[in-house]
């Protein structure tokens, strides 16, 4: 129990400290919502990031869905059974 108030304690000090650099300038923060800029900008570029991932996520995605089907393809050719697909022309 002990550990959690030191622990606690420990984040409360920081949190003192960040604010009282922040109310003398000496960390920005423009519009005044005890979160420094510099957080808030880190905070903006990781989810650009994770939005970026998530769309590649998504991609591999439907890569990996068409490799199962090609995969059972090969299978199917390696059983002997015919080719399937689209109808040659005619």
């Amino acid at each position: 129990m002990e550990t959690v108030f030191i622990i606690l304690g420990g984040l409360a000090m920081l949190a003192l400290i960040i604010i009282f650099l922040m109310k003398n300038d000496i960390i920005e923060d423009k519009d005044e919502d005890l979160i420094p800029d510099k957080i808030e900008d880190i905070y903006k570029e990781t989810q650009e990031r994770l939005i970026e991932v998530k769309k590649e996520y998504q991609d591999v995605k439907l890569a990996l869905e068409d490799l199962k089907k090609q995969i059972k393809d090969i299978k199917d050719a390696a059983e002997g059974k015919k080719k399937r697909g689209r109808k040659p022309k005619k």
